[in-house]
């Protein structure tokens, strides 16, 4: 079992102070032209204190799981640098022979899922966090978290660049969720993949909608798509395919005279879906596994689905119903999977503290939303359905196409609510996002005589 020492916690604290002080004097150098800077440190310190809380849990309440995984296979590579650094490296860079897996032995500890890509990628990354970390895993996770609170910090920002009224309400969506905190902040996959979609929604849409900064962006979108790709690649997948749709109502829009928009609108469905498929082919290769077959990617949604229902993860599992393993079974399931991956586990469902905490953050957004609905048909049935034109921005089309997509797809696949939690956290922010602007939107025209 792992033990947190006395000296681990004192560097935990000081690394703690160290960049609690930086952004204190961000803060204080930037509040007077940018009051959001208000929000920086208190951010900051809701998600390393969270980082530290899921550590505590996963060490004392569980005695055990992937994060701990991670940090032993990591510390195994840390020790490897002081062995033999030029194997190390070696591992770092991507070369996971037999080879190199033979140079380990007792006194550097054997690293786990060495020949799983997607985790073992999680545990090279992790590693330059433990070597920082002096090798204690709650300084490495105090670093994890901090690292991965930049993602947070500039999708807040660019978000109140956008609607700076929302500065509080985006604050509640992207700096203090507690499921998105809680489980985008530990030594996980989640961590690292949820920072790398948040950078890569900003340098997307910086670079095909802003047309700013082309090589920072194009820099930004080749480090996040390998951070996602090599760890989870499916959200690679569900964020390009609702920017690629996104791209097709933002070039129908450009042509102004209807007749000639209807016509041309299938050349540049057809174009987008054929480039899409050669993007995704050519990324399917690179992502290896299941993903490389449309075939093989069906059959494993399906056996994953019918995995998780199983008796042996505690009866915290769900059922949306059987499915064939064919496009036509999955989409058979779009309601019941999409409900499930927005709003379950529903309060009722809830059979432990950390579910019923999930449960309640998901009853209120579900209140939210149908108070949300329920006032935009308001405003159609008074202002006429022409106000839909409210929905017409780029942030806003990609906030619902994105999360209409990732709720279906986990909701489809994870059947097990302590997986569903996780897998959903990419997308809450920008959902909640979402239902704040759209409320902020109609309560404009509502004022509006």
């Amino acid at each position: 079992m792992i033990e947190i020492s006395v000296g681990d916690v004192v560097l935990s604290i000081i690394y703690v102070i160290f960049f609690s002080l930086i952004f204190f004097l961000f803060y204080l150098t930037q509040k007077d032209k940018n009051p959001i800077y208000k929000f920086l440190l208190p951010g900051y310190l809701f998600k390393v204190l969270s980082a530290i809380f899921f550590l505590l849990i996963y060490i004392y309440y569980y005695k055990g799981g992937d994060t701990i995984g991670y940090f032993i296979s990591s510390k195994a590579l840390v020790n490897m640098l002081f062995k033999n650094p030029k194997v190390y490296f070696s591992i770092l860079l991507g070369n996971t022979s037999l080879e190199n897996y033979s140079y380990f032995d007792s006194t550097t500890g054997y690293p786990w899922y060495y020949r799983d890509a997607w985790s073992f990628t999680v545990v090279r990354l992790t590693s330059i966090f433990t070597l920082l970390g002096f090798k204690g895993i709650m300084a490495t996770t105090v670093l994890v978290a901090t690292i991965s609170y930049s993602g947070n910090w500039f999708l807040y920002k660019f978000f109140v660049t956008h609607y700076p009224s929302l500065k509080k309400e985006f604050a509640l969506a992207i700096l203090f969720l507690p499921s998105v905190t809680f489980w985008g902040s530990g030594i996980l996959k989640d961590t690292y993949t949820l920072a790398a979609s948040f950078f890569m929604f900003i340098a997307l849409h910086q670079l095909f909608i802003n047309k700013k900064h082309i090589v920072k962006n194009l820099i930004i979108i080749l480090v996040s798509f390998w951070i996602i790709i090599r760890i989870k690649p499916y959200i690679f997948f569900l964020e390009a395919s609702a920017f690629t749709i996104l791209l097709i109502f933002i070039f129908t829009n450009v042509v102004k005279i209807r007749f000639l928009r209807i016509l041309i609108f299938p050349l540049i469905v057809l174009g987008i879906f054929l480039l899409a498929s050669w993007i995704y082919f050519n990324v399917a290769s690179v992502a290896g596994g299941f993903y490389s077959s449309i075939n093989e990617l069906i059959v494993t949604i399906v056996v994953k689905q019918r995995d998780l229902t199983k008796e042996y993860y505690g009866g915290n599992s769900f059922n949306i119903g059987y499915f064939d393993p064919t496009i036509l079974g999955i989409i058979s399931k779009f309601f019941p999977a999409t409900i499930a991956g927005f709003f379950r586990p529903f309060l009722w469902e809830t059979k432990n503290t950390i579910m019923l905490m999930s449960g309640l953050e998901t009853f209120l957004i579900l209140i939210f939303f149908l108070n949300t609905l329920f006032n935009l048909f308001q405003v159609f049935i008074i202002k006429g359905f022409k106000t839909i034109k409210i929905l017409y921005n780029p942030i806003i089309i990609y906030s619902i196409i994105y999360s209409i997509f990732f709720a279906f797809i986990i909701g489809l696949i994870t059947a097990n609510f302590g997986a569903l939690v996780r897998y959903r956290i990419p997308f809450l922010p920008f959902f909640l996002a979402l239902l704040f602007i759209i409320n902020r939107k109609i309560k404009l025209l509502k004022s509006m005589k």
